[in-house]
């Protein structure tokens, strides 16, 4: 049996072509990590993450098929709480004429959000401060690609599934979001822009699951998301930017549910860039993100409304290629 898992990789050895090996890191900071509104007391934090991928073909069918695997850890300097590590994983599969089935798979652990009050705790004979709420992030994505008439441009068409599994003491929180892409780019020897809108249903999948907080709260929203970039070349350098916009509304009908009860807010972010390639390629990155949100709850609003500030200094190390004779 042992033999199996040494034979295995030998003989995807010899479909694959030469792997080629990236990294990269980023040097940034944070004004406020945990997104707290201006009524509280915000946390700042210098950060640092590093990225690392490998991409090959291998060849199985007519066409080569593109693997991609990268992992990512993030670092937080001033509260380690929000450290966490992701890795992802892609395949792009050429089917001719320029068209393209993708499928990628994304994983992040152990995104922390902030201490909350576990209600399913009950009487506890201690004073009680919270519990840290954190969850697992998962997205699945299969896309179609293809050229359209004008000149250099495309569309791709995506269907996502992504999962929001919380830690034990906030189960009621867990949702499945189903979710449908389309995106158009187009690209010349001055720049590229590329313009996409997305929508998200999300379920509840926990509510009614015979705990105390589920009886009260459907944490189920709709989502619409409307994204547009844009980029230009001086040169062998770049500079861009980005406009994200999200509109969310939650579906709850429980009048007892205040968090989430004829809730919704407007998420947009803002991000210029400069991309230099010199011995070694880097980008300078700033980001703005504000949330506005309504509510029949002042409380709420306060508690969910927020804006922060994000820079972000990237070095790219340069790329290293492994071939099969090697």
């Amino acid at each position: 049996m042992k033999k199996i898992f040494y034979i295995i990789p030998i003989i995807f050895l010899n479909f694959i072509y030469s792997i080629e090996y990236n990294s990269s890191y980023n040097f940034g900071y944070d004004n406020n990590i945990l997104k707290y509104s201006d009524n509280e007391d915000i946390i700042f934090s210098r950060f640092l993450k590093t990225h690392k991928s490998i991409s090959t073909k291998f060849k199985i069918l007519d066409r080569a098929t593109r693997f991609n695997l990268s992992f990512k850890k993030n670092y937080y300097f001033d509260y380690s709480d929000k450290s966490n590590y992701s890795f992802a994983l892609k395949l792009r599969q050429p089917l001719g004429k320029y068209r393209f089935l993708d499928f990628s798979y994304n994983y992040i652990n152990d995104i922390y959000l902030r201490e909350y009050v576990d209600v399913d705790q009950g009487i506890l004979n201690y004073i009680y401060e919270g519990t840290s709420c954190d969850f697992d992030f998962s997205k699945y994505s299969i896309g179609f690609e293809r050229p359209l008439k004008i000149k250099k441009s495309k569309i791709n068409l995506f269907y996502l599934y992504q999962t929001q599994f919380y830690n034990p003491f906030f189960t009621e929180f867990d949702l499945e979001i189903n979710g449908y892409k389309m995106k158009y780019s187009k690209k010349n020897k001055f720049n590229k822009y590329s313009i996409s809108y997305t929508f998200s249903d999300a379920k509840n999948i926990t509510i009614n699951d015979n705990t105390i907080s589920t009886d009260y709260m459907d944490r189920g929203y709709t989502e619409s998301n409307l994204f547009i970039s844009s980029e230009y070349y001086l040169n062998e350098n770049k500079v861009g930017f980005s406009i994200s916009s999200f509109s969310r509304k939650y579906i709850s009908d429980i009048d007892a549910d205040q968090l989430h009860f004829n809730r919704k807010h407007k998420d947009e972010q803002i991000s210029v860039w400069y991309t230099s390639k010199n011995k070694n390629k880097s980008k300078f990155l700033l980001k703005y993100r504000k949330r506005s949100t309504d509510s029949e709850y002042s409380w709420v609003e306060n508690l969910k409304t927020f804006d922060k500030i994000i820079f972000e200094y990237i070095i790219y190390l340069k790329k290293r290629e492994f071939s099969k004779n090697v």
